[in-house]
């Protein structure tokens, strides 16, 4: 039996996380994919994906079917978060505080070669909090934008006419920014991964269940 077999693994996630991860996943990959052709409708490849899709009105109403689906699924993690922060008491760790400053330094020196070991980090690393928060504001600005677009009558008797293509250029370059954003912490990710592959899990009891990484007093004391 080798090492990493008898190695014991934790889960940091529920069952209805990991599912509302997934949604947002798939929701994501659809609005990512349905929404880029519509900005270059006009190239010869996309026409052929609208077409297989079923034209334009088809691919819009696609769209605007996974941005629902979006809506919800953030609805849902914003009351299931609030619960868990304001009545059980529990999930302060995904907030930003000081020491994600310290291993983000850390973590910088480590990657210019001047440290031999990573930030050691609690539950959730810099990064993740960092993307994290990214999702919540770009879901913000993409909701807003879109519905803005989605109903532009409505829009412009509250707002004057040329918030509608402000609205259109915010709404396709958040988009623009949130895949390569999530392809480059992909390719991050993937790296780090590799860098500690001789690192066990460690055991985290925050959140009233096990994690796999230290705690957060140990990303104080390392990330210095």
């Amino acid at each position: 039996m080798t090492d990493e077999s008898a190695q014991r693994r934790f889960p940091r996630f529920t069952r209805s996380d990991r599912l509302e991860h997934w949604v947002q996943v798939i929701a994501f990959t659809g609005l990512a994919i349905t929404g880029l052709i519509q900005m270059w409708s006009e190239s010869a490849f996309t026409k052929v994906i609208i077409t297989g899709l079923g034209g334009i009105n088809s691919t819009r109403f696609i769209h605007r079917t996974l941005a629902v689906a979006v809506l919800i699924a953030t609805a849902y993690h914003l009351g299931t978060a609030g619960y868990r922060f304001y009545v059980k008491r529990i999930g302060k760790q995904m907030l930003p505080n000081l020491n994600d400053v310290r291993a983000a330094a850390y973590s910088v020196s480590y990657n210019l070669g001047f440290r031999r070991d990573s930030a050691r980090e609690g539950k959730f690393t810099f990064s993740e909090k960092l993307e994290y928060w990214s999702i919540i504001w770009g879901t913000v600005i993409m909701a807003v934008t879109g519905l803005m677009m989605w109903n532009p009558v409505a829009t412009t008797k509250i707002l004057p006419g040329a918030f509608i293509p402000a609205a259109k250029a915010a709404h396709g370059g958040e988009a623009i920014l949130a895949v390569l954003a999530i392809l480059a912490g992909w390719i991050i990710q993937q790296r780090s991964d590799v860098d500690d592959e001789g690192d066990g899990p460690v055991v985290d009891q925050l959140d009233g269940h096990v994690g796999t990484e230290p705690t957060s007093s140990d990303a104080g004391t390392q990330a210095t």
